[in-house]
């Protein structure tokens, strides 16, 4: 009777652990459905792509963008490459160029993809993440100049790490029609989290 106790009880807090993980709130409120998925393993984004007019009726664009995902191992695991920035032209197919500025918290990748419009050299500032915790970054320059966003490393369920990282951007039209940013813009980041989750894993 009292292994079966012991039993009950392991299962109990089981369910419970996993309960409470299904309805802890992540760094925004998320669909059941969204939340679920992460939580499964699954990589979850959306980029959102609008044309706008601002106060003086000139033509904007603003950009909306999610992504998240659960990695296989711990934190300190899954930290020990993925804030290796100016190593990721290594793994990442289209990052033709990586470089980080440690005392400036500069980075610089340079993009080259099918999928994109044209050849894209992003520079901005972000700190290297290296522990849980919330870290904002921000455009300061050339494309998508004014964008801000966080990445959020939280220890998640079964000691892995969940990534979420959320942007926005409202600026000057780019020329490039929403459908076309809203899909590069995601699929780059999904295959970009793809990939440096299966290089960054220990089994």
């Amino acid at each position: 009777m009292r292994y079966l106790t012991r039993i009950t009880s392991f299962f109990i807090a089981l369910m419970l652990t996993h309960s409470a993980w299904a309805q802890s709130p992540f760094p925004v409120p998320l669909k059941d459905s969204v939340r679920g998925k992460i939580l499964k393993g699954d990589i979850y984004r959306k980029s959102e792509v609008d044309t706008v007019k601002n106060e003086s009726g000139i033509k904007q664009q603003k950009l909306d963008f999610v992504i998240s995902g659960l990695h296989p191992n711990s934190c300190p695991i899954a930290l020990q490459k993925l804030s290796r920035y100016e190593e990721f032209y290594k793994f990442i197919d289209f990052v033709k160029l990586s470089a980080y500025n440690e005392k400036t918290q500069r980075i610089y990748l340079l993009l080259d993809a099918d999928i994109l419009p044209f050849r894209m050299a992003l520079d901005f500032k972000i700190p290297r993440i290296t522990k849980v915790g919330s870290y904002p970054f921000s455009f300061d320059k050339g494309f998508l100049d004014g964008l801000k966003g966080t990445i959020h490393v939280i220890n998640g369920p079964n000691n892995r790490c969940l990534f979420y990282s959320d942007a926005y951007w409202q600026g000057p039209d780019t020329g490039i029609p929403d459908i076309i940013f809203e899909l590069f813009s995601s699929t780059l980041a999904e295959k970009s989290m793809e990939v440096l989750f299966r290089i960054s894993r220990k089994i």
